[in-house]
């Protein structure tokens, strides 16, 4: 089955019964997912546990993944192929946070947005010192780069 079923103008909306049901022991209080993905498989995301997994149209988990830490939600997720980041991410040169071909003011600018949660979240470019977040550390050489431009 693809999942699909018809709808006309005349029906009320919604299959007379389910096409695909998965019990697999797990529960959430708050809102969580299931997406059917182009491989035909279900990726189900468990909120209140912060865990996701994908499962196949036989009830055979092929991966499963739970977010470390507490207070952690996660109410929905989307699968990306491995090679995601790497076709999909463009070149960029460090500190070139706006990808404009320079290290300015501006990236400065963006920059202390990601550090201060104001509206960017942190990108490689702005990750400076590489060690995967965006600080006051990553500002100062931005600074020294954009100086000596």
């Amino acid at each position: 089955s693809t999942g699909n079923y018809p709808i006309n103008a005349t029906d009320a909306f919604g299959p007379s019964g389910p096409f695909w049901m998965y019990s697999g022991g797990f529960h959430s209080n708050v809102q969580s997912g299931a997406f059917r993905l182009p491989n035909g498989n279900t990726l189900i995301t468990e909120a209140d546990d912060a865990h996701m997994f994908e499962v196949t149209s036989s009830g055979s988990i092929v991966w499963d993944y739970t977010f470390p830490g507490n207070n952690i939600m996660i109410a929905r997720a989307q699968r990306y192929e491995l090679n995601y980041l790497i076709d999909n991410f463009p070149e960029f040169t460090s500190g070139d946070v706006n990808f404009d071909g320079e290290i300015n003011i501006e990236d400065i600018s963006l920059a202390v947005d990601m550090i201060y949660g104001t509206g960017y979240n942190p990108t490689p470019p702005a990750d400076l010192n590489g060690d995967g977040v965006v600080t006051m550390s990553d500002i100062v050489i931005m600074v020294q780069l954009a100086m000596n431009n």
